[in-house]
């Protein structure tokens, strides 16, 4: 585990890897800090407890968590293309952090 990455709302290891994981992909995909991708995690999940074996956010990726956490899911990032255009919706932009 990475010591330089803070996850409050990881209860156990194993969510602490995957939030760490999360973070790795979105440096990755969108060129940002490591601050600024733990920075979004601990605001996606600020409310919530993450762990156990039947932890829901398990049942998507990484990469899902990645980009459901930089777009917003209300940007409805997984509808590309023309497909945006013809539902009339904005170019995509990241989230806000606060």
């Amino acid at each position: 585990m990475n010591n330089d990455m803070h996850f409050p709302s990881a209860i156990d290891d194993e969510a602490k890897i995957f939030c760490e994981h999360i973070a790795t992909e979105m440096v990755r995909r969108f060129a940002i800090s490591t601050e600024e991708a733990v920075a979004r995690i601990n605001r996606q999940w600020r409310d919530l407890k993450i762990g156990g074996p039947e932890e829901i956010v398990y049942h998507e990726d990484e990469e899902y968590w990645a980009q459901d956490i930089y777009w917003g899911h209300d940007s409805f990032w997984w509808i590309t293309g023309e497909k945006r255009q013809s539902n009339n919706l904005p170019p995509l932009a990241p989230g806000g952090i606060i």
